[in-house]
């Protein structure tokens, strides 16, 4: 799983994979940066980045079984009247429609479905509970969504922190651009909620705004052994807007530093007529973004992704030992009058053993949210 998993309109450079920019905007009149390439009903599903709907997990084989295939056929109903207590395993679905994923409206989907509000259900069986130690929850959605298992939220992405129950009315935090309703979201739900024979996994999807014209869902759930280290390292971190001059237009990167603060690889930059902008991330790697995700400036912010095969932008393997997971955002001209963009900082140690972190080691909280580091 490397970068190349997220080249939806793409070619290969010298300076990694790139989402190339439209014409470069007029620097007179309010523009700033260039806004991203095609709509997202026009970009190709990119998959799971690494099973691809495999039915074991890569490990451990047949030990750990995927409960819920990304494809499988779900349950749904739509519009903002909401069935009581649907999410509940007791609820009777056996009225709603039901159809393969993805499902979804205007997005390339198995199963289209109206635009709007939307609740999904799926289930699946388990024979002993108590042999799976651990889960692992992709989820594929447009624009924000909840999950539960067995009736207790597990995942929320992209969606307000209250109330616990979402209501249809409810919007999602932020639009999904570019790949992010193509992109498979991780979790990590406690395997103590699963019950001896029959499962459900329910779903809400909200939209960004009453209209939203599109949406999609897709789901892999499989069996997690928390003690096998992951291959790459996986960070999520959603940005938001600060209200800068050209707010919520922005650039950003995410790169990897060691406990000493050297530069050991970029992972994302967007910005590439702005990324002169990006003062913290220019010191530090010198505009070094080799094999790492570039495109354009985004007009909006949303949720990010990135991945690290552990090498170094040199080529050459990490060693274990302390390391810096960092981000930087700016809506201003930060090399010129204004102040540098907001930061942030995970801080994690490679080859301890599976490390799953969720909250800041240093930084903005208000401005980098839905944070989740997975290392090995």
């Amino acid at each position: 799983m490397g970068a190349a998993v997220l080249c939806l309109v793409a070619c290969e450079d010298p300076g990694g994979l790139r989402i190339e920019d439209p014409e470069a905007p007029s620097d007179a009149g309010p523009q700033w940066g260039s806004d991203e390439l095609g709509e997202e009903g026009n970009l190709p599903d990119t998959g799971l980045p690494e099973t691809e709907g495999s039915g074991s997990d890569e490990e451990g084989g047949e030990a750990n079984p995927t409960f819920v295939e990304p494809g499988a056929t779900w349950r749904y109903e739509t519009g903002a009247a909401a069935s009581p207590e649907w999410m509940s395993p007791a609820f009777d679905d056996s009225a709603w429609s039901e159809g393969p994923a993805p499902l979804g409206a205007l997005l390339q989907v198995a199963t289209p479905i109206p635009a709007g509000p939307a609740r999904f259900r799926t289930r699946f069986e388990v024979e002993d509970p108590g042999a799976v130690s651990g889960l692992n929850l992709r989820l594929r959605r447009d624009d924000g969504a909840v999950v539960w298992l067995n009736g207790t939220e597990v995942f929320r992405t992209n969606v307000p922190a209250s109330p616990s129950l979402l209501e249809p009315s409810v919007y999602s935090l932020s639009e999904t651009i570019l790949y992010d309703a193509f992109h498979y979201y991780h979790a990590f739900p406690d395997p103590a909620l699963l019950v001896p024979g029959t499962n459900t996994l329910a779903v809400a999807i909200h939209g960004y705004e009453a209209l939203d014209p599109d949406s999609v869902l897709d789901a892999l759930l499989r069996a997690h052994d928390p003690s096998a280290p992951p291959e790459v390292l996986t960070c999520r971190v959603r940005t938001t807007s600060y209200g800068g001059k050209y707010g919520p237009r922005h650039v950003g990167a995410i790169w990897i530093e060691d406990a000493q603060g050297v530069f050991v690889r970029s992972l994302e930059v967007w910005g590439d007529v702005r990324r002169e902008h990006l003062v913290t991330w220019v010191s530090a790697s010198a505009e070094n973004d080799v094999d790492a995700i570039t495109y354009a400036t985004r007009r909006v912010h949303g949720t990010h992704q990135a991945t690290w095969d552990l090498l170094r932008a040199d080529g050459t393997p990490a060693t274990p030992g302390l390391y810096r997971l960092r981000a930087e955002i700016t809506e201003v001209n930060s090399n010129g009058n204004a102040a540098p963009g907001p930061t942030m900082a995970i801080d994690f140690e490679l080859g301890a053993g599976p490390t799953l972190i969720t909250e800041l080691s240093a930084g903005d909280p208000a401005r980098f949210t839905d944070i989740l580091l997975y290392s090995p």
